[in-house]
């Protein structure tokens, strides 16, 4: 979608390009791919990221957060539906929230809160956990 938008949207000379990371696309004016091994350096010449997260924890959020990049991320109540239809209709993301990777936790206390989601996961239960996330919890 992003990509379309882009196509559509941005007009030559605006000096806006999303450029999609982990991805190898012929570069346009408005849209390029970055699939190689990128560093610091490469990631301080964006001016800022639209992050869409698909699991609890990325390390990449952290490095753009801490070198001072603005992120763009959905809203709460997007990203609860994007987690839900995510887990009910795909086996991709969201894997270290998902019951397959349950594990023990010592020391756990025990009560109304299941830490692991599920394809039958309420949105309730989706927001409890998404709002554990540096995601939500760090200062934006």
């Amino acid at each position: 979608l992003v990509e379309a938008f882009a196509e559509r949207d941005l007009r030559p000379g605006m000096r806006m390009r999303f450029v999609f990371m982990g991805m190898s696309r012929p570069p346009t004016e408005t849209v390029a791919g970055i699939a190689n091994p990128f560093g610091y350096r490469e990631l301080s010449r964006f001016r800022a990221a639209v992050y869409f997260p698909w699991d609890m924890g990325m390390l990449l959020f952290s490095e753009l957060y801490n070198m001072g990049v603005p992120l763009l991320i959905p809203s709460r109540a997007w990203m609860a539906g994007l987690i839900k239809r995510t887990l009910e209709y795909t086996d991709f993301g969201w894997w270290q929230a998902r019951d397959e990777s349950a594990v023990a936790v010592p020391g756990a206390p025990k009560g109304d809160f299941d830490l692991w989601l599920g394809p039958n996961a309420t949105v309730a239960h989706v927001l409890q956990l998404y709002d554990l996330t540096d995601f939500v919890r760090w200062p934006h």
